[in-house]
């Protein structure tokens, strides 16, 4: 199953990142991610855009015990709709 959803979206629109963390998702260093992460994350930047100008976040999920890929998500907080946002 899955252990986590992570987006990107832009720092400074100031309703983006507050609206992602009222559902439970926090700021996570692109540093600091796993290399994979790290690696989509900085392909989202668009073209002409520095990647700092953008936030990565991440929300912990915990998959429905015997899950496997195909099946539902059970979240531990406020059910999350990840919209894809690309300014």
């Amino acid at each position: 199953g899955y252990r986590n959803a992570a987006l990107s979206t832009f720092r400074a629109v100031p309703f983006n990142a507050p609206f992602y963390r009222r559902l439970g998702f926090a700021e996570l260093e692109p540093a600091r991610a796993e290399p994979a992460l790290r690696a989509r994350f900085l392909r989202e930047v668009p073209p002409g855009v520095e990647a700092s100008a953008r936030v990565l976040m991440v929300r912990r999920i915990e998959a429905e015990p015997g899950a496997g890929r195909n099946s539902s998500i059970a979240m531990q907080q406020k059910p999350v709709t990840v919209i894809r946002h690309n300014h």
